[in-house]
C-alpha cells in the first residue's frame, strides 16, 4: 500500500487526481491541509505535522530598534506570502523596526523593503547553523503570508522563542498559542486560480496588520516583562513540534 506526504492550500480542481489519491494513504501536514483535501473530495488518513529537532532558546537583548524577520524564500515569487496590503501596512507602524527578509531575487518588492532592513535573496547557500543565528538576533517573526500548508518558519521560529506576529487562521493557529502570538484578523477568504487548484487566501487590511506590528512593538518597549512571557510560551508551544512528539507516530504509521 502507498503511502503519501502530502500538502493542498486550497481546492482540487483536476478531477482525474481524486481517483489516483484516493488510492493512497494521506498523511498531511495541518489540520488546514485535511479540510482543504476532504473539501475535494479526498479521504484524509492523519494529520502530523513537521517537526523541529529540539528548541534553542536564544538570550533575549532588548535593544534601541526591534528586529522583525520574516522568511519566505522561493525559486520564484509567490504573491500570497507577499500581499500588496503587507507593504502598504509597513508604512503604517508608528514604532521604530529593522525588517530582515529572506526572498527569492525576483520580488518585485524588493527595492520598497529595502527601506526598512536587509533584504537577502541568497538564501539558498545559507547555512543552517547561519539560518538558526539568523533567528536567533530577531525579536519578533512577522509573517505576511496569506496560506501555507504548514508554515515551518513560524515552528521554528517559536523554537528559539520569538513571538510571531501572523493572519488569525490555520494553518498558522495550529502551530502558535494565543499567549506567544499577536494574531491580526483576515477580511475574506478567495479562491485563488492556480495549476490543478485553487489557492485559498485570507486577504487581510493593510490596517490590521499594522495594528499587530504596532501592538508588538508596543509590548516590545513599554511591557518588558509580557514580552518575556511570550518568549517563554513560544519555547514551550515548539516542544509539542519535537521529532520525539511527531515522528515517532509518522515512523509507526510508515
Amino acid at each position: 500500500e502507498f503511502k503519501c506526504y502530502l500538502v493542498l492550500e486550497g481546492i482540487l480542481v483536476n478531477k482525474s487526481l481524486l481517483r489516483y489519491y484516493n488510492r493512497f494513504t494521506i498523511i498531511v501536514p495541518s489540520q488546514f491541509v485535511r479540510e482543504c483535501f476532504e473539501e475535494s473530495g479526498l479521504h484524509v488518513d492523519y494529520v502530523i505535522p513537521h517537526a523541529i529537532p529540539k528548541v534553542n532558546p536564544r538570550p533575549v537583548k532588548f535593544r534601541e530598534k526591534a528586529r522583525l524577520l520574516y522568511i519566505a524564500w522561493w525559486h520564484n515569487f509567490l504573491p500570497r506570502k507577499y500581499p500588496k496590503e503587507a507593504i502598504e501596512a509597513l508604512k503604517l507602524v508608528r514604532y521604530p523596526f529593522e525588517l530582515v527578509i529572506l526572498t527569492s531575487p525576483n520580488n518585485p518588492y524588493i527595492s520598497e523593503l529595502r527601506k526598512y532592513g536587509i533584504v537577502m535573496t541568497d538564501v539558498g547557500k545559507l547555512p543552517e547553523n547561519e539560518l538558526l543565528k539568523l533567528y536567533q538576533s530577531a525579536d519578533f517573526y512577522l509573517s505576511f503570508s496569506q496560506s501555507e500548508g504548514f508554515g515551518v518558519p513560524i515552528l521554528e521560529a517559536i523554537s528559539v522563542g520569538l513571538p510571531v506576529i501572523h493572519v488569525d487562521a490555520k494553518p498558522f493557529t495550529e502551530i502558535t498559542t494565543p499567549e506567544c502570538s499577536i494574531r491580526f484578523p483576515y477580511d475574506k477568504v478567495i479562491l485563488h486560480p492556480c495549476p490543478n487548484f485553487k489557492g485559498k487566501l485570507h486577504v487581510y487590511s493593510a490596517q490590521e496588520l499594522a495594528n499587530a506590528i504596532n501592538e508588538a512593538l508596543e509590548i516590545y518597549y513599554n511591557d518588558k516583562a509580557k514580552y518575556l512571557e511570550m518568549c517563554k510560551a513560544g519555547i514551550e508551544r515548539a516542544k509539542a513540534f519535537t521529532y520525539p512528539h511527531t515522528y515517532k507516530r509518522f515512523t509507526e504509521i510508515v
